[in-house]
Formats: C-alpha cells, structure tokens, sequence
C-alpha cells in the first residue's frame, strides 16, 4: 500500500494518502490557478478513504467554489488541500502539499484552453481543451 504524508505551510494540518494514486493532473482552469496562485493546479487523484487527517482537522475551512465543488485549506496559512466534487468517489490532493514522493509524474494537463496567456504548455504531456 501507498502511504504519501503531506502537511500545509505551517504545519497545523497533516494528512497522509493511504492507498492507490491514480494519477498526477495539471489543471490550468481559472479557479485552479487563483487557488494555487499559479499557472496551474497540480492534484494528486486518489479515493476519498485514502485521504486520511493525522492532525489539525480544527484547521482545516472547506469553501464552495462553485455548485458542485468544495476545495479545503488551512485556515491558519491558506494552503491549498484538497478538490472535492460532489458524488465522486476521488478527490484532488494538492501534490503541492506533499511531503513525500507520490511515485508519480503527470499524465495529463486539462482545461488547456483557459491556460495563463503568458505560460507555455508542457508539450510532452498531453492536454486536453477541458476535463478528461
């Protein structure tokens, strides 16, 4: 089994992913960038009972990004944890909040189309003009 520890900037919440990741996602949506404060989200995909809080879950805000999503963070330093969509079985890890190597490269980029006008795409990795 797979166990990857991943903490926020400040250390109040520590999680760990206990199970199967399935892949490594670039999300270049405007609301993946705003919320990672960069040309794109990178998330770890895995099971939502993979996902497992070892501390600070009194940290932890949960905000509603739109109808059908809920993204978390610490509320004390503001990083970026987890992408949640509702009725799904997986959820996003922010692989920027990983303490560990999750073992894993990136295998796709997505929502390509609202990509930073000002970042170039990895071309070795395939895009998609949104969700695949």
């Amino acid at each position: 089994m797979t166990e990857v520890k991943g903490s926020c900037l400040c250390g109040a919440v520590k999680f760990q992913i206990e199970g199967e990741i399935k892949a490594l996602t670039y999300c270049h949506c405007s609301m993946c960038r705003k919320v990672h404060g960069s040309a794109f989200g990178a998330y770890i995909v895995t099971g939502k009972d993979s996902f497992v809080m070892l501390e600070g879950v009194e940290s932890l805000r949960s905000y509603r990004s739109s109808c059908n999503v809920s993204r978390t963070f610490c509320g004390d330093c503001g990083s970026t944890i987890q992408f949640m969509r509702d009725g799904r079985d997986d959820i996003g890890v922010a692989a920027g909040a990983l303490d560990d190597d999750p073992g894993v490269k990136p295998s796709k980029q997505i929502y390509c189309e609202s990509k930073a006008p000002w970042h170039l795409l990895q071309e070795d990795i395939p895009h998609f003009a949104e969700r695949s």
